[in-house]
């Protein structure tokens, strides 16, 4: 893929994701399998960060400029409008970050990504009526959902104030 956003996704079928989740090592895996065989699709999202201008120290998957925030703010932005637009047409859906295992190079292979981009979200989308798929088929959401803090715990409204000269 060449287009300029900083960003790149990977889409997979409903029949790509219950594969995928059959690979994926049962001790280690957690809730993705149960995820992946209820999703309809499933949106691995990822970023590009700007080539290193000197080595990296162990652990660091990018350097923290502005450039690279940017990319992460513009990914993450192409996100949630996919999220809107899927809440919108009443398709339920889920962001989460993928996990371990997803952003090893084993599944990196699996799905054809280059190893240089970072994952940013692992968006899945679920069928608007669950029944239609297996009876033990589930939606799987946040955890921390219903402990999400009410609006004016986070944003408040601001007036411009006189400064001065």
């Amino acid at each position: 893929m060449s287009g300029i956003q900083p960003w790149r996704m990977y889409v997979l079928s409903g029949k790509e994701c219950r594969e995928l989740g059959r690979r994926l090592p049962p001790e280690r895996a957690g809730k993705l399998p149960r995820m992946l065989a209820s999703a309809d699709t499933l949106i691995q999202t990822t970023w590009l960060p700007n080539p290193a201008q000197s080595p990296l120290p162990e652990g660091q998957l990018f350097e923290p400029t502005l450039a690279n925030m940017e990319h992460i703010a513009a990914a993450s932005a192409a996100i949630q409008n996919l999220l809107l637009a899927a809440t919108e047409a009443g398709i339920p859906n889920y962001w989460s970050s993928g996990g371990a295992l997803l952003r090893e190079p084993t599944a990196y292979s699996w799905l054809g990504i280059p190893q240089e981009e970072i994952l940013l979200g692992s968006l899945f989308l679920f069928p608007a009526d669950p029944a239609r798929h297996a009876p033990t088929t589930e939606v799987v959401g946040s955890k921390l959902r219903d402990q999400r803090s009410p609006v004016a715990s986070w944003a408040r409204r601001v007036a411009l104030q006189d400064v001065p000269s």
